[in-house]
Formats: structure tokens, C-alpha cells, sequence
């Protein structure tokens, strides 16, 4: 048991890197067998995407179910500390690895989803010329004010000092020039193929939900905090707050705020590749303690610390 009390938050799209698993791959049979079950699923082998130099790694049909599985595979060497977690959230993609990680979806379940999730919305992508950018150090009303000017959106509620906009290219490279007129810090067009998060994506959505609907579903072991609306999973609105996730904006600040302060965790431990949601964090809770999993030697420190 642990004298802390621990909240688990999963990576999202944009954290993905060549090599991610590899260690806890080589490290772990249950893992190896994960990567199998996924590649039957997907219909590719899954450790020529994550392991091998190659395009694909980068491409929302194949980034998204990589770094689910990735996810998910780590939150089974996770498990083995025997640490129980009192509440999970995770960023846009990473939510549903916090569904499997409280029980909410099995392993074969959430594969399947998430390759349909990306098959979908990366057909949405490829015909609505979307963009997302990132803005730092502008205050968030001058934001939603320039968002509502240019008919972009914000897509990510990211730190007190980040936020993400969404929309068409066009749109949203005028946004970007008006956020650095009114003194923002910084504006960086994001690496991504489509506008996420935002209305383009309702399609997505759309044809996402009977999916859903049909996806056998057991209520979480322990609270996730939802995305869509940064409030914890009411088990009989799953389906619709999956929908409207892919359209609406990530509430990762308040998701994080109410777990520190509804749930009064002190320890926060990134599962996932790389620390992107450690580095926003660190901004909104910068009281708690934040750890990152990624690689076994990452599991002995865990298990010393927490």
C-alpha cells in the first residue's frame, strides 16, 4: 500500500516517439503478448510502427492505437506494484486508457475502438483542411474573444498559460497572427493532420457511436475524470461523452485541478510516452508530486518513493 494518494493521468497524441514500449517490451512477456493481441486486432504488426524507422508512427490512423497500446501496456507494469489508484483522467486518446486502466473497457475492446476512433477521424482530417496551434502566455478571454473573431475555437483548456485553438488552416493561421498582436508569448502551428476537438471533427463522431453503443462496458473500478465536461464518468453517459470528446475541448486544467482537490491526490503519475502532461501539470498543480512511467527503471523508483 501507499501513504500517497495517487492519481493516474495517460498520454494523448503528440507523445509519441520512435522506440516507445521497446524496453518494457524486451522486459515483459505479458507485453509482448499485448503487442500480439493488438496486431490481430489492427491488422498490422504493431512493433514494426512503434520499434522501426518508419512514416507511419507519425499518422493519426496508426499514432492513436501505438500509444494506446503502449499505454495501456504500462499500466499492467503498473499494476504489478501493487499501488491502487484513487482516481484516473487522460488526455483526449488517453482517456480511454484511464476507461481500461479502471476496468471500463477490456484490452481486445479498446484496441478495437481506438482503430476505428483513428480511422475516422483521420478521414475527416484529410478532407476539412484543419490546423490546431498552440498559444502561450495570452490571457484565456483574449483568446475565446480572437477564437469567436476568426471563427476558430479553443480545442485544449491545457495550463494557466496554455491553451490550444482549433479550425480551419486559414482561420486559424489569422488567430495565430492576432494572438502575437495582443501579446502572447508564443504561437506554434501544431504537427498534427486536422483540427481535433473542434467542430469539423462532429463526422468523426458521428460515425464513432455505434461503436460505442455496441462496446461491452463495466462501470470503473475508480473515478475517471471525463474530458468533455472535467467531471468524473457517470457510467450511463459513456457513449455520449466519447462522442462529443472527438468535437469538443480537452478540460485537462480543470480535469487536474479536481483531482487534487475533490479527490485530494497528492502524487501524480504520467503513464504513456513521454512527459508533456507532466510539464502542464507542473504548471497547474505545482504542489504535487509528479512521476513519470515510461521504462522499467522509471517502476523502481515508483516503487521506492511512492
Amino acid at each position: 500500500m501507499s501513504k500517497h494518494r495517487i492519481g493516474l493521468l495517460f498520454a494523448g497524441q503528440g507523445s509519441q516517439y520512435l522506440g516507445m514500449g521497446k524496453d518494457i517490451y524486451q522486459e515483459y512477456d505479458f507485453v509482448r503478448t499485448m503487442f500480439k493481441e493488438a496486431s490481430a486486432i489492427l491488422g498490422y504488426d504493431l512493433t514494426e510502427v512503434c520499434f522501426s524507422e518508419n512514416s507511419k508512427l507519425n499518422k493519426t490512423e496508426y499514432t492513436q492505437p501505438a500509444i494506446l497500446v503502449v499505454n495501456c501496456a504500462l499500466f499492467e507494469v503498473f499494476k504489478r506494484t501493487g499501488i491502487i489508484p484513487v482516481v484516473s483522467s487522460g488526455f483526449s486518446l488517453g482517456e480511454y486508457s484511464a476507461l481500461y486502466a479502471a476496468g471500463v473497457f477490456d484490452f481486445p475492446t479498446v484496441v478495437s475502438l481506438i482503430k476505428k476512433r483513428a480511422y475516422f477521424m483521420n478521414l475527416v482530417a484529410e478532407k476539412s483542411n484543419g490546423a490546431m496551434a498552440a498559444i502561450i502566455g495570452l490571457d484565456l478571454k483574449v483568446g475565446e474573444e480572437i477564437c469567436k473573431e476568426t471563427g476558430t475555437a479553443v480545442a485544449n483548456y491545457n495550463s494557466p498559460i496554455q491553451f490550444v485553438i482549433a479550425g480551419e488552416k486559414d482561420k486559424v493561421l489569422q488567430a495565430m497572427e492576432k494572438a502575437i498582436a495582443h501579446g502572447a508569448r508564443r504561437v506554434v502551428m501544431l504537427n498534427v493532420s486536422g483540427a481535433f476537438h473542434h467542430p469539423l471533427m462532429k463526422e468523426a463522431a458521428v460515425n464513432l457511436k455505434p461503436y460505442l453503443l455496441q462496446a461491452e462496458k463495466h462501470k470503473p473500478a475508480f473515478p475517471v475524470i471525463m474530458n468533455y465536461n472535467a467531471t468524473p464518468l457517470e457510467f450511463d453517459n459513456l457513449t455520449e461523452v466519447l462522442e462529443k470528446q472527438i468535437y469538443a475541448p480537452v478540460r485537462f486544467e480543470e480535469s487536474v485541478r479536481l483531482m487534487v482537490e475533490k479527490y485530494q491526490v497528492d502524487t501524480l503519475i504520467e503513464i504513456g510516452p513521454g512527459k508533456v502532461l507532466t510539464g502542464l501539470a507542473k504548471r497547474i498543480v505545482p504542489n504535487v508530486i509528479l512521476v513519470n512511467l515510461e521504462n522499467p527503471n522509471d517502476l523502481i523508483s515508483i516503487k521506492g518513493g511512492i
